[in-house]
C-alpha cells in the first residue's frame, strides 16, 4: 500500500479499499486508525500530530469506551433530521418518511439494542455480527433479517463518520447478507370451499370479518383497523390498520390507502351488527380490545372449516381467493391491484395470489382447423 505522507509522529497510507489509515508508535506498539471518508485525510494527519506532539495520544483500550446504549441517541437524531428533509422537501439531504423512521426504531429497539446495547462500540467485531444473524434467522425468514442487519450497519457508518471517531471501521462491511428463501404460501380454497366455510359462520360479527375478507378483498389488519365512520352506501375506506394489537393511523402502504365496494347483502349484515355494537369500532374481542389474526383465525375460520369439512386455510387465503375470483370475472390486472391495495404494475399480486389449478386448466382447450 502506497505511503502518502510521514510526519513526526505518524504515517499516512493509502488502503486497497480506497480508505486512508495513519499509523504510529505509541508505548512500545504501533497503532492503526482509519480515518472517515468525509474528512481530508492530510488536514487530518497534521492536527493528529500536533495532538501527539503533545502527548495526547488516543490509545485504544480493549472493552472501554461509549456503549450502543450510550451512542444510540446520536442515530435517532441522525434519521429525525432525514424525516425533516422528507417533510421540508430538501433536495440536498436524503430524506424518508415518518413512518419508515418508526419501523427502524422498533427494530432497533426491539432486536438491536438487547443484544448489542450494553457492548462497547469498539468491541463489536464482524464475529459478533455473523453471530447476531444467526440468532435472527432463529426466529424470522432470511429476507426479514437482513433489513435489520441493514439498520445495524447504517448505524455503523454513522459512527465510523462522526467527527468523534467512536469506530474505526463498519463491522458488518465483510459480513454477507443472508440467502433469501421461498416465502411458503398458504392454502387458496376453492370457492365451494369458501362457501362452505361462510355457511358454518353464524356469528354476525364473525361473518362480516370473513365476508369483507372474501367479498373485499381486505387485509386482517384492515378489518381490525375498520371504524364506522369507514363504512357507508355499500363502500368501505380503508384509512387505517392494526398492527400488534396497536391501531396505526396509516395502512400498509400508499397504495393500501383505498375505496373497495361491497354486495348490499354484507352492507345490511353490516348495519345489522353496527345497531348491536357500541364504540367507534366495527370488530372487539370478548375483552373489548382490537382483534389479533391468530386468535380470530382460531375462533372464527378453524371451527367453520373443521365444520364444514374443508382443508384449512387462514385470511389471506381468502384475500387470495378473491384475487383469483376478480380475474375469472374478467377484472382487469390493474383493477384488481386497485382494489387489492397494491402499486399498479406490481407484480406482487402475481408472485404471491395468482392460483393455477388443473381443473380450471383443462377448460381451455385449443382447436386448430
Amino acid at each position: 500500500m502506497p505511503l502518502i505522507l510521514t510526519l513526526d509522529h505518524l504515517r499516512l497510507y493509502l488502503l486497497t479499499n480506497g480508505q486512508h489509515q495513519y499509523r504510529y508508535k505509541a508505548n512500545g506498539k504501533e497503532v492503526r486508525r482509519v480515518i472517515p471518508s468525509h474528512l481530508d485525510p492530510i488536514a487530518f494527519c497534521y492536527q493528529k500530530d500536533a495532538f501527539f506532539a503533545a502527548g495526547q495520544f488516543d490509545l485504544p483500550v480493549r472493552g472501554s469506551g461509549p456503549t450502543l446504549n450510550k451512542l444510540i441517541g446520536i442515530y435517532y437524531a441522525h434519521i429525525d433530521e432525514q424525516v425533516h428533509a422528507f417533510k421540508s422537501g430538501n433536495k440536498y439531504i436524503k430524506g424518508f418518511r415518518p413512518e419508515r423512521r418508526e419501523r427502524i426504531r422498533s427494530e432497533i429497539k426491539r432486536h438491536i439494542l438487547p443484544y448489542f446495547g450494553d457492548m462497547p462500540v469498539s468491541t463489536i467485531k464482524p464475529k459478533h455480527i455473523s453471530k447476531f444473524q444467526k440468532t435472527l434467522v432463529k426466529t424470522m425468514l432470511p429476507q426479514s433479517a437482513n433489513p435489520i442487519l441493514g439498520v445495524l450497519s447504517d448505524v455503523f457508518i454513522m459512527l465510523v463518520e462522526h467527527d468523534e471517531e467512536y469506530l474505526e471501521n463498519n463491522p458488518c462491511a465483510v459480513v454477507k447478507p443472508l440467502p433469501t428463501v421461498e416465502r411458503k404460501r398458504g392454502y387458496t380454497p376453492t370457492t365451494a370451499e369458501v362457501e362452505a366455510t361462510l355457511a358454518q359462520i353464524d356469528d354476525l360479527q364473525s361473518e362480516c370479518m370473513a365476508r369483507l375478507a372474501a367479498e373485499a378483498g381486505l387485509r386482517f389488519s384492515e378489518i381490525a383497523g375498520l371504524t364506522w365512520t369507514s363504512i357507508s352506501d355499500c363502500t368501505v375506506k380503508i384509512t387505517q390498520s392494526v398492527v400488534k394489537g396497536q391501531r396505526n393511523n396509516k395502512p400498509k402502504s400508499k397504495a393500501a390507502e383505498r375505496v373497495v365496494p361491497i354486495d348490499t347483502s354484507l352492507n345490511a349484515k353490516l348495519a345489522e351488527l353496527r345497531l348491536k355494537s357500541g364504540g367507534d369500532a366495527v370488530f372487539r374481542n370478548g375483552w373489548g380490545k382490537l382483534c389479533q389474526p391468530s386468535s380470530a383465525a382460531r375462533k372464527v375460520l378453524q371451527p367453520a372449516q373443521k365444520r364444514a369439512g374443508v382443508q384449512a386455510f387462514g385470511w389471506h387465503g381468502l384475500r387470495r381467493w378473491y384475487r383469483n375470483y376478480q380475474e375469472a370475472q374478467g377484472v382487469p390486472l390493474a383493477h384488481i391491484q386497485k382494489l387489492m391495495g397494491h402499486e399498479i404494475g406490481s407484480t406482487v399480486t402475481d408472485r404471491h395470489y395468482t392460483v393455477v389449478r388443473q381443473d380450471e386448466v383443462m377448460q381451455h382447450c385449443v382447436r386448430v382447423g
